[in-house]
């Protein structure tokens, strides 16, 4: 869906959340398109930064995972000490899955009746649910008790050994990266990290800008410095604005255009979104669209909270204004793309 390429990517964890994430975003969309888009692997979820699900366009996921994923990894040495595992198990129980998912013949029957067969950019595969990995796993005599089968699933597709393959309703299945993610048209798949840093800066900018270097780095998880320079490789591309007496980033031809029409405004709404939209947060700094200083307890009623949740959110003219249900108002074009 060109919505999804447009954002480069949508934060997930909630999974009915992100369908209408995308709905929001795409005229005329019903929650089966997305679905469908889900389970047809144009479009893909999985853990491409910060340790967080977000929902991509498939020829996204590879190279923006290899560039992001690796920031997440404070302290996940101790946490896998924690659960007593060591890094050759995780790699172990990778590589079980990968093999097993491409080549389903190898599945013990008991495990075979909680896969999904599917045809992948490589051919025939399947993948199993959390509860058909959990069993796998156990024929090698792997342990994936407690926390640790998740933290394993979450590693391993950080790593793209793993990646999450076509749902069953909103539940999980997971299957060989390779099987389930197609190479990248554009070459970006080979491309040198400064091109991949410059690619990072430009799409982030045109689902999200105007936004400042700290946004950009805040949602991607590297480094200030790394965006200035990765916004220095873009040259021309890129152009500064002033919004509110602050300089932020826009791509230079939406520059152009926001200038040539200055009376333009964002829909008056209001509109309802969803827990976890990156309205919200695809940005370090919210305070544009939600004061946390001036508005105090409608922050605290958004979001995000100490425990990392953000709340569904009514926007109007550009702002936050309050939460919303399905009795509310705002909620009438999320009932009709959940076809009630």
């Amino acid at each position: 869906m060109s919505a999804v390429r447009h954002m480069l990517a949508m934060q997930a964890q909630n999974a009915k959340a992100a369908r209408w994430a995308v709905g929001i975003r795409t005229k005329g969309a019903k929650y089966s398109d997305v679905q469908a888009a889900l389970e047809s692997g144009a479009l893909i979820r999985t853990w491409p930064m910060r340790g967080t699900h977000h929902v991509m366009a498939a020829e996204d996921v590879s190279w923006l995972t290899g560039l992001c994923s690796h920031r997440a990894r404070s302290g996940v040495e101790k946490r896998r000490a924690a659960l007593g595992l060591t890094l050759d198990d995780v790699l172990r129980a990778g590589a079980a899955l990968a093999e097993a998912t491409t080549d389903p013949g190898r599945l013990p029957e008991h495990v075979a009746e909680k896969a999904v067969s599917f045809v992948g950019p490589r051919g025939a595969a399947v993948a199993l649910t959390r509860d058909g990995v959990r069993e796998l796993w156990a024929t090698v005599g792997i342990d994936s008790s407690s926390s640790r089968g998740s933290h394993m699933l979450r590693f391993l597709c950080e790593e793209r050994v793993l990646v999450q393959g076509p749902p069953v309703g909103t539940a999980d299945t997971f299957t060989a990266f390779e099987a389930w993610v197609p190479a990248a048209e554009d070459g970006a798949d080979d491309a040198e990290t400064d091109e991949l840093l410059r690619r990072l800066v430009v799409k982030h900018l045109r689902g999200r800008g105007p936004a400042q270097v700290s946004d950009i780095a805040w949602w991607s998880g590297h480094a200030n410095a790394t965006i200035r320079r990765a916004v220095d490789i873009a040259g021309d591309a890129v152009s500064e604005v002033s919004v509110a007496g602050e300089r932020y980033l826009m791509l230079a031809e939406a520059a152009e255009e926001a200038a040539a029409n200055p009376k333009a405004r964002p829909p008056r709404g209001p509109l309802a979104l969803p827990a976890f939209d990156e309205y919200l947060m695809g940005y370090g700094d919210r305070t544009l669209v939600l004061d946390k200083d001036a508005e105090p307890e409608l922050f605290a009623l958004i979001g995000p909270t100490k425990n990392g949740l953000v709340n569904r959110a009514t926007m109007k003219a550009g702002r936050i204004v309050d939460t919303w249900d399905e009795d509310h108002p705002a909620a009438s074009d999320y009932l009709k793309f959940a076809g009630r």
